[in-house]
């Protein structure tokens, strides 16, 4: 059952989820996406590499609190109204990842664009 459900999700439209991944490790690396995770919250970040539940971020940031979407998936679709964000990280790996979202362009400006919390 579980590998009917990859080859389902590997053959869906190009801009839900690419042919080209098909193995999960390569899902989305190389484009900024939104991690939630087991014990160190949400994360945002340029995906570097991934195996299995672990994964390296480039270019990352910790989101503790936001505003304005309901969701990660409101999130990773829209960005958020506010919220409090750290400051950019090179190299974070996280090692418990629970979900992978892809950002939308305008959720990347979005998020990268609130000013770090002090």
């Amino acid at each position: 059952l579980l590998m009917r459900l990859v080859e389902k999700l590997l053959d869906c439209e190009a801009n839900e989820i690419p042919k080209a991944a098909r193995n999960l490790n390569e899902l989305h690396v190389g484009k900024y996406v939104l991690v939630r995770t087991h014990s160190a919250v949400v994360h945002l970040g340029k995906l570097v590499e991934r195996n299995g539940k672990e994964l390296v971020l480039d270019e990352s940031r910790r989101i503790w609190s936001w505003e304005g979407a309901f969701t990660l998936n409101e999130i990773a679709t829209d960005g958020v109204g506010s919220g409090k964000l750290s400051v950019r990280a090179g190299g974070v790996l996280l090692t418990e990842a629970i979900e992978v979202l892809p950002l939308s362009p305008g959720a990347i400006s979005n998020l990268y664009e609130i000013k770090s919390h002090e």
